[in-house]
């Protein structure tokens, strides 16, 4: 059951709505933050994340648990993205 959008981050449920709107699995879906308690809502989700957080708040620990951690979104790489779909696209 997916909790209330009442429930804010930390608490996965906006993102696990937000899948579920769209019809794709939480283990497919990559998650783009800048705050921790966001990193720590697409985790609980079981969805891979990119955070970029701001500088201030970059030795948070929460984005250690981010699939990458970015100063900018320039900073993402093709090879990067590609590898982060290779692990979230479905077993065959």
């Amino acid at each position: 059951m997916i909790a209330s959008r009442s429930s804010g981050k930390p608490h996965p449920a906006v993102f696990l709505t937000t899948a579920a709107r769209l019809g794709a699995a939480p283990q497919r879906c990559l998650v783009w933050e800048d705050a921790a308690a966001g990193v720590l809502a697409a985790k609980a989700g079981s969805m891979a994340c990119i955070a970029v957080p701001e500088p201030s708040d970059a030795h948070h620990p929460a984005f250690a648990l981010a699939d990458l951690v970015v100063g900018s979104l320039c900073d993402v790489e093709d090879a990067r993205l590609d590898e982060l779909a290779r692990v979230t696209a479905p077993a065959s």
